[in-house]
């Protein structure tokens, strides 16, 4: 892809991991990303494959736990002009896991208790 669009597209995915991580933690865990190649891409386009974890031995949880610091800090390098976007990458990159946390609280809380209210079923 050109590269003024890689921070834009990396941002995309690392919101889908943080996403998926912190929304529905469970379910990201149990569920397999794709075929074995896919996951052996990503670890390897992360810089992971060659820092030692290889393919398999990560659920979709860990890998996107794994990845999602290393896009963040990838997005915030590559993004043309320091903004105060570029200051909440690099700090969401070196707090990864802490976000997600928050958003574990914030879905735990707010969302799941609710989900009968705001998803039923309309009244036949």
């Amino acid at each position: 892809m050109p590269a003024a669009e890689r921070p834009g597209v990396l941002r995309c995915l690392v919101d889908l991991s943080l996403f998926l991580t912190g929304v529905f933690p469970d379910h990201t865990a149990s569920t397999p990303l794709g075929r074995p190649l896919a996951e052996a891409q990503l670890l390897r386009s992360a810089g992971l494959e060659a820092a030692g974890t290889p393919p398999g031995s990560v659920n979709a949880f860990e890998l996107l736990e794994l990845l999602g610091g290393r896009w963040y800090r990838l997005a915030a390098r590559l993004s043309p002009a320091p903004s105060g976007s570029v200051e909440v990458l690099a700090a969401i990159a070196e707090h990864f896991t802490d976000a997600r946390r928050i958003l574990n609280v914030v879905t735990d809380t707010y969302l799941f208790p609710l989900r009968e209210l705001w998803f039923s079923r309309p009244a036949a």
